[in-house]
């Protein structure tokens, strides 16, 4: 499935600072992700989906959804539409996003 970037994300297309932020805010969030982004939104996003297809995920998962503020029930909903081929790839886009949200607002707002 391929990753469509809500337009109010674009500040990540356009400047470079604001993607090391992300990068930065999922390096925190996540602590044991391999830090093997590139420099693109849909890198991070493969990087994601790759991390997310860990077998053990069951062990992990809701503790990481919970510190990242990413709903698990709201993720089964939208799995049970039938929208995404795989799980790991509407985790890895949900998570994503949020924490676009967070870079997001701090970069507006701050």
């Amino acid at each position: 499935m391929s990753l469509v970037i809500p337009n109010k994300f674009e500040v990540f297309y356009q400047n470079m600072e604001n993607l090391k932020f992300l990068v930065a805010q999922l390096e925190k969030d996540i602590p044991d992700l391999e830090s093997a982004f590139s420099t693109g939104l849909e890198s991070i996003y493969e990087v994601l989906v790759t991390y997310f297809s860990k077998e053990d995920l069951e062990s992990f998962l809701p503790q990481l959804l919970y510190k990242i503020d990413v709903s698990e029930r709201g993720l089964h909903e939208k799995m049970s539409l039938g929208q995404y081929p795989s799980f790991s790839e509407l985790v890895a886009e949900s998570v994503l996003f949020r924490e676009m949200e967070k870079v997001f607002y701090r970069i507006t707002y701050s």
